[in-house]
């Protein structure tokens, strides 16, 4: 099965009130795999950019001068979307840009009333997946481990890869459990809810001191080492050959002394936030930052 993630960066809000799309990006996927295939285009809006627009995605008006118009980049978009099933994120916002697009172009396409394809809104997943909470698209990603730039200004093409591997991690069977709803949970001896550093201190009274504790801002996080969250965790081991073959290159000169094993050597790179095979724990309940992640603020 193919289908297509697409994500778009526009002028503005509202098609209604003249806003046009800027960036298209879209990603191919065959058999719930990234194939690497992309399509990516800058439009020319005929029109300024709004600077809470700008202030998104960081196009600016000068740098379209030039670009094609979305009526010259129509059938190109269409001949590689076709007719297979589309992924994106807030479908009404997407469909309204792309259908208002469609309506003003005079090219003769063969999908001149719109793209009539089936449609699968990660935010909607998300939200049914996640009620009541923030499923912004940076939130879902974190959720469930997507890696996301660290860049303010992504693109659409990067948004439409973070589309297509957010698809892969909801469909995956480890996360299909995962869920932030508390009132899907009875509180017992498994799951204590607290509001207040009182009723916490009360929570953890009486806890073994050679308890292992880990703190995590979501109770339902997989207790899943870094290497592994990643969607193609068949590669995790050639991924971590070569991440620990650079990082040893580049840390024995800082070292006092050089590590007498591999474990070791995994241990200073799990301190230094390198991707690892190892998961961090504690003694201690009452270290700021698990005080903080255990908190459940309702």
């Amino acid at each position: 099965m193919r289908q297509v993630a697409i994500a778009i960066e526009t002028t503005g809000d509202d098609p209604k009130d003249g806003h046009r799309i800027v960036e298209i990006g879209c990603v191919e996927l065959v058999n719930e795999r990234i194939t690497g295939r992309h399509y990516h285009a800058y439009i020319n809006p005929e029109r300024t950019i709004d600077e809470s627009a700008i202030q998104r995605h960081g196009i600016v008006d000068e740098f379209l001068v030039g670009k094609p118009v979305f009526s010259d980049i129509l059938n190109a978009f269409l001949d590689f979307v076709g007719y297979d099933e589309v992924v994106t994120y807030d479908a009404g916002f997407f469909l309204s840009f792309i259908h208002h697009e469609i309506s003003l172009s005079n090219v003769a396409n063969k999908n001149n009333d719109g793209l009539n394809n089936d449609i699968v809104d990660i935010l909607l997943v998300g939200n049914e997946r996640h009620p009541k909470q923030n499923n912004s698209l940076r939130e879902l990603c974190q959720r469930y481990y997507v890696k996301t730039s660290k860049n303010e200004h992504a693109g659409a093409l990067f948004r439409a890869e973070l589309i297509a591997d957010l698809l892969l991690a909801l469909i995956s069977e480890s996360t299909k459990k995962i869920t932030s709803d508390l009132t899907r949970y009875e509180e017992g001896e498994n799951l204590v809810v607290v509001e207040t550093f009182p009723e916490f201190d009360e929570a953890i009274d009486g806890i073994s001191k050679t308890a292992l504790c880990r703190g995590v801002s979501n109770h339902e996080y997989p207790l899943l080492p870094s290497l592994f969250r990643h969607v193609d965790v068949e590669s995790a081991d050639v991924r971590e050959h070569n991440l620990m073959w650079v990082f040893k290159t580049h840390a024995k000169p800082y070292l006092s002394s050089n590590p007498e094993n591999e474990i070791e050597w995994l241990t200073i790179a799990q301190h230094h936030g390198l991707p690892t095979r190892l998961l961090d724990w504690s003694l201690s309940l009452t270290d700021p930052q698990e005080i903080g992640n255990k908190i459940r603020r309702i």
